[in-house]
């Protein structure tokens, strides 16, 4: 009879040999998953980084440019003022249409630096946006091993089901981190 019931409650428990399967699955899944979130995390600092190397680019080109304006605008003061010759007007007035040429690059350069600034900022923004998804993955996986681990001391079937769908969604949320 002894032998029966635990023939019985053998066979009721069986399904949950398992757990350990599951458990080293979702394991597999975190490990990989951190792995992915990690190199996202060091791809999204480096973006972060040019952004902050292109707007230092783009705050030297202007204030290069404001420079130029201010030096031809104190020589085409000198000009209006009449401060020289005949001669020296010409030399002044040389002058600030040289400065007066330099400008339209440098404001070109400043916005062009602004612009990979930008740029450098929205591909950060959609890669720590991938990154949270594999966060929330490593997350919900870490769970369902703890759950699976329960379920294996208490031998829970309900455990074990709740520890399967925290790792489906866990894989769901990989999913999306990878498809971006």
């Amino acid at each position: 009879m002894e032998r029966a019931r635990e023939s019985i409650a053998g066979d009721r428990h069986n399904a949950l040999r398992f757990i350990p399967l599951l458990a080293a699955v979702l394991a597999i899944f975190a490990g990989l998953s951190s792995l992915y979130a990690s190199r996202l995390g060091e791809e999204g600092l480096s973006s972060k980084n040019e952004a902050v190397l292109a707007q230092a680019r783009a705050s030297d080109m202007w204030a290069e440019y404001q420079a130029e304006s201010i030096k031809a605008h104190l020589y085409e003061i000198a000009v209006i003022a009449n401060v020289s010759t005949p001669t020296g007007r010409s030399r002044l007035r040389a002058l600030e249409a040289q400065y007066r040429r330099r400008q339209p690059a440098l404001l070109s350069s400043a916005k062009m630096a602004e612009e990979d600034r930008d740029a450098a900022l929205r591909f950060s923004q959609r890669i720590e946006s991938r990154k949270v998804k594999f966060d929330i993955a490593v997350a919900l996986y870490e769970v369902a091993i703890v759950l699976a681990s329960i379920a294996a001391i208490v031998r829970r079937w309900a455990l074990f089901g709740l520890s399967a769908a925290g790792g489906v969604v866990g894989l769901a949320f990989t999913i999306l981190g990878v498809a971006g």
